[in-house]
């Protein structure tokens, strides 16, 4: 990524601004040859990129293979609290590591079973098993992190503010609404938000609508916008519309087909082998 690249993220991030990171394994999200990269911008958080491989037995049991992560432990964050013992998957996902930053809340979201490894890909594309260095499980796929940024007060609640202020000097008593006091806590504490998770292909077509890996993802976005008042929740899924239209000609030929044709093959056939048995 160029560094105006990431300047822009930055800077987004400190201005109210959601970012969604999907980073796959072997993929460096930094330019040896530079000093800038993805890798500052996390460190600012306390992320850390583990280039390894998570292997999962389950995966390999339930025949989606050996480099398939199986995830039914998920963090307590809106993202993913309804998600109760539901299954996700990852293909090929990389395990995160945290450090603790003053004033960056960070929640796990998507939690590994303790039976998998962390393995590292060598240069022929095979995985190296040492048992010696493979950390082993449960791991961390996915972190939402959040940080309360400076409240910037708008202009029409400045002066309302001011109109209080004078209101008070003069003695006047201004009743507030019902709920003033919430929406001015959560106005008042606005935040930069940054989900990182170590797969990008479960959001792929394949397999977005695969079990609730759709809902990871749209969860995210959601909450990215910062749109508290939305319920997050595991989305229904959509109606396949399962009929067939068939014009008159498609259904005359359906019909002669089921009713003369495959019957008659089946006589003739029938006849064909007790003619050459007898």
């Amino acid at each position: 990524m160029l560094e105006a690249e990431i300047n822009a993220l930055r800077s987004h991030l400190q201005q109210r601004g959601g970012v969604l990171l999907l980073i796959d394994p072997q993929t460096e999200p930094n330019n040896p040859q530079v000093d800038f990269g993805l890798n500052p911008l996390l460190e600012e958080w306390g992320v850390r990129l583990n280039d390894r491989i998570v292997i999962d037995p389950a995966g390999e049991a339930s025949g989606l293979g050996l480099g398939v992560t199986i995830v039914n432990q998920y963090g307590d964050h809106p993202i993913t609290r309804g998600f109760g013992n539901g299954i996700s998957f990852f293909p090929l996902a990389r395990p995160l590591e945290t450090a603790e930053i003053p004033e960056v809340e960070a929640v796990q979201l998507l939690v590994t079973s303790d039976r998998t490894e962390a393995h590292r890909l060598g240069e022929s594309g095979e995985l190296e098993f040492d048992p010696e260095t493979d950390p082993r499980g449960p791991f961390n796929l996915g972190l939402a992190l959040s940080r309360d940024l400076p409240n910037e007060t708008a202009d029409g609640a400045t002066n309302e503010a001011d109109e209080a202020d004078e209101a008070d000097e003069a003695g006047e008593a201004l009743e507030e609404p019902e709920g003033t006091e919430e929406l001015e806590d959560l106005a008042g504490n606005p935040q930069a938000r940054l989900v990182v998770i170590g797969n990008a292909s479960f959001a792929g077509n394949r397999l977005f609508e695969q079990q609730l890996n759709g809902d990871v993802f749209l969860n995210s976005v959601s909450w990215l916008s910062q749109n508290d008042d939305e319920v997050l929740s595991i989305r229904p899924r959509e109606m396949t519309n399962r009929r067939i239209l068939m014009t008159p000609i498609q259904q005359l030929s359906a019909a002669l087909l089921a009713i003369a044709v495959l019957p008659l093959a089946g006589i003739l056939a029938a006849a064909f082998v007790w003619w050459r048995r007898r």
